[in-house]
């Protein structure tokens, strides 16, 4: 039986697959279309029709074989049996990120807009994944897969436990403060918010995990 996680994948493949067949008799063949957007929410990369409508729903194929595969592997089984919770979330949420800017990608390319007009549609939809893995992290078990993952942390359960505690709680807050940002009318506040916590969260993370293994 499949795991919710590779239904979740398919499924989200499926829907971006379908999407592209439907956006595409409504995009002109020699529309240059934004798919990527610096911090300030302006496009800063462009592409042509087929690459705009085959890009993410491609990534998202391979990432779904490489899930399957990973699944289906020893290590694989015994993290998606110890952290279900956790391999949900993760492979879940990040299919829904993807499926969500591929959407906004068709929207633009439909609308011909520039300026990204699905952003924070998208960085809702980032904000409440971070809310749900900082949910579960804590209660993470060490794997080689899902939560924060160093050499000190794999090998002191003591370190793991502190390290993806903090990172849960940073996911929780920054997901939140994105949130925020969104609901008063600051997207652009909400990109940096996001970024700012990402990198926070990763690095000092790593350094508590680091510091109580020394202890």
């Amino acid at each position: 039986m499949n795991h919710p996680a590779e239904t979740s994948a398919v499924a989200a493949t499926s829907g971006a697959a379908l999407a592209s067949v439907l956006a595409y008799g409504h995009i002109d063949p020699s529309a240059q279309i934004a798919m990527h957007w610096n911090i300030h929410g302006e496009p800063d990369r462009y592409a042509g029709k087929l690459e705009a409508l085959l890009l993410l729903p491609g990534l998202m194929l391979l990432t779904t074989l490489l899930l399957l595969a990973i699944s289906r592997s020893k290590a694989g089984r015994h993290t998606r049996k110890e952290n279900p919770a956790t391999w949900l979330a993760g492979w879940a949420g990040g299919f829904l990120v993807m499926l969500s800017v591929h959407l906004a990608v068709l929207w633009n390319a439909i609308s011909q807009q520039t300026e990204f007009a699905g952003l924070s549609p998208v960085l809702a939809v980032v904000a409440l994944v971070l809310i749900w893995l900082g949910n579960v992290l804590p209660k993470t078990r060490p794997n080689p897969f899902v939560g924060v993952r160093t050499a000190s942390t794999l090998a002191d359960r003591g370190a793991w436990g502190t390290s993806n505690r903090f990172a849960g709680w940073t996911f929780v807050l920054t997901g939140l403060a994105a949130l925020a940002m969104l609901v008063s009318g600051h997207p652009n506040f909400a990109i940096q918010a996001l970024v700012a916590g990402l990198v926070v969260s990763a690095l000092v993370s790593i350094l508590i995990g680091r510091l109580t293994r020394q202890q």
